[in-house]
């Protein structure tokens, strides 16, 4: 996925910004007191407010919650 927010910057879209799923995960191991990495550090969409229950439905997809079976990762390119 952050290969479609830097080909978006390179069409134009300078605000284009990656929101991926779970935890940031470029390091081994992370140093909690100045990211090391901070030009690949990327959000989850929960950890900036996204409800992300929402924003499926109103593509016609329904999070069901608790089934192992159905794991899904979201993540959100956000481009202007």
């Amino acid at each position: 996925m952050f290969e479609l927010e830097q080909e978006a910057f390179r069409k134009g879209f300078i605000y284009a910004h990656l929101l991926r799923p779970g935890p940031c995960n470029e390091c081994e191991r992370c140093n909690l007191i100045k990211c090391v990495k901070p030009e690949l550090r990327r959000f989850p969409p929960e950890a900036v407010g996204v409800n992300l229950q929402k924003v499926m439905e109103k593509v016609g997809i329904e999070l069901e919650f608790c089934k192992p079976e159905k794991m899904m990762c979201v993540g959100i390119l956000l481009v202007e």
